[in-house]
């Protein structure tokens, strides 16, 4: 029998008429669940003090003649505390223990349910357990709570975590059918790249710039664009309506779902807007996909393959994925100095395997911005494609900012943007077009070199038949007719004989 709750508390005569809720995890395979319940003092031990309460409460509610109510108030002793206990699981209402009982044992199955409780299958999820404070007459009540399920082993390890299911367990999905894709090119010559910060905190959670500070700095840098993107708060997108009024920056209201089952970014929400995530369990993620976009913003995976429970608490991936097509991107790289981090190179690598079975996600980098400490911070931007002849400050901007990234329109860099084309029959593909064209192309890839660039850099066209073409330098042209799914650049410095990517473009995609 594996314990899925346990909790010990203290509450006062000021949490009388109050509700606690407890959130759990109940696994597969449940046969039934037991719940143990106390709480103690029973009742008040002081009769005297019983007595007066009584005394109080009849005068009050005028029950009795004065002459009558020390008389009457022998009747009513001893004064209880009195707490219940009410249960929700994944499909609603469970049941519900109002027994003026100091101790209880409930079990909830589909059968031989104990009182109050409903029979029917116990379905995973997520479960809820409320326990309500209907009178607390001693100065102080403890209650204990212990949640326990039969027909599942109980947990072994040292940090017994209810739900684990790391990036690699679940494996790349096998690509769903769907309708025939249709070539996509839009004529982007008077486009240009906007350089972007994705991912953000503000002292509102973990961070310690304010939103202004934040501006500043994104000023100094470089930036056009900042996402807010504090942990389970929209309280610092108030402070920034304000900065907004004044900024040069675009700041587009965000949110970074924290949760126990891995972080979820969600920007460019249309107004302050909060999403829950506290009702979102480890196989729901498919509703808060919903209702993150039914508020006009994009959701994304953060750091998937960062350390998990309980080192980096939620850090890393476990939501069970249906359909990884709901996200419009994932976040390969994070921190600061990206491409030096194990991690980033597994969610490179995950990605590169999704390109490889059909998928179409678009990738993003994020400096997870915190703070201004490090010396020689190396943040990588998102640079975003999209049209040049609309205001920041416009909705339009908004917008096609958000379609650009949708449609993958981005190139990742630590300096200036990477740029990738393909050429047939004078018409040049950029970042994020599908192709139906056949024949023989011309790739180019190139960048504009920068001050810290680093030496011995190198580029590479990358695509699902691996490296295509490897040059020295910041510009590489190639031709090729070979059949391909997609194809990517990568930029690398090969300094002190380390290598370390420094920029990589989203695919241009061939349609099959």
């Amino acid at each position: 029998m594996r314990t899925l709750l346990e909790t010990r508390a203290e509450l006062t005569k000021a949490s009388m008429q109050s509700h606690t809720t407890y959130m759990f995890y109940v696994p597969e395979d449940v046969e039934h669940i037991m719940i143990d319940f106390s709480f103690d003092p029973p009742h008040l031990q002081d009769e005297s003090k019983a007595l007066e309460i009584v005394r109080e409460t009849l005068r009050y509610y005028e029950l009795e003649d004065e002459t009558r109510i020390d008389e009457q108030a022998l009747n009513y002793l001893p004064v209880k505390n009195l707490l219940t206990i009410s249960i929700d699981d994944p499909d609603g209402f469970r049941g519900a223990r109002h027994a003026h009982l100091p101790k209880q044992n409930v079990r909830i199955g589909e059968t031989e349910s104990s009182p109050g409780m409903l029979n029917r299958r116990n379905p995973s999820g997520l479960w809820s357990i409320t326990i309500s404070a209907h009178a607390i007459v001693s100065d102080i009540c403890t209650y204990t709570l212990i949640v326990r399920a039969a027909g599942i082993p109980d947990n072994e390890k040292l940090a017994a975590i209810p739900w684990q299911n790391k990036m690699l367990n679940q494996g790349v999905p096998v690509k769903k059918d769907e309708q025939q894709p249709v070539e996509w090119k839009k004529d982007k010559s008077s486009w240009r790249w906007v350089p972007a910060e994705l991912h953000s905190h503000t002292y509102h959670s973990d961070g310690v710039q304010t939103v202004q500070e934040m501006v500043d700095k994104a000023t100094e840098i470089g930036l056009e664009v900042v996402a807010i993107t504090d942990h389970n708060t929209v309280s610092p997108l108030q402070e920034m309506e304000q900065v907004q009024l004044n900024s040069p920056i675009k700041l587009l209201y965000g949110l970074e779902w924290t949760t126990f089952y891995g972080h979820v970014l969600t920007i460019g929400y249309k107004r302050l807007q909060y999403t829950e995530w506290r009702n979102v369990g480890p196989k729901d993620i498919g509703k808060g996909i919903e209702e993150i976009h039914r508020h006009g913003a994009l959701v994304g995976i953060a750091h998937p393959f960062r350390i998990g429970n309980p080192i980096g608490t939620g850090c890393h991936w476990e939501f069970a994925v249906e359909d990884i097509q709901a996200f419009d991107f994932m976040e390969v790289w994070n921190s600061e100095r990206p491409g030096a981090f194990l991690h980033n190179h597994k969610a490179f690598n995950y990605w590169t395997d999704l390109l490889n079975k059909g998928y179409q996600i678009p990738a993003t980098a994020g400096r997870d911005w915190h703070h201004n400490d490090s010396k020689h911070p190396m943040p990588a931007k998102s640079y975003i494609h999209m049209p040049s002849n609309h205001s920041r400050q416009s909705e339009d901007f908004r917008t096609l900012f958000l379609d650009s990234i949708r449609t993958g329109a981005i190139t990742a860099s630590y300096g200036n943007p990477l740029q990738l084309e393909a050429q047939i029959n004078q018409t040049t593909y950029v970042i994020s077009d599908r192709i139906l064209e056949k024949g023989m192309f011309t790739f180019r890839a190139y960048v504009e070199p920068w001050e810290s660039m680093g030496e011995n850099i190198s580029i590479r066209l990358v695509t699902n038949l691996g490296i295509l073409k490897e040059k020295k330098g910041t510009f590489l042209t190639y031709e090729s007719q070979k059949k391909l799914l997609w194809i990517r650049a990568e930029l690398y410095t090969g300094a002190h004989n380390v290598e370390e990517m420094i920029a990589f473009t989203n695919p241009i995609y061939f349609i099959p």
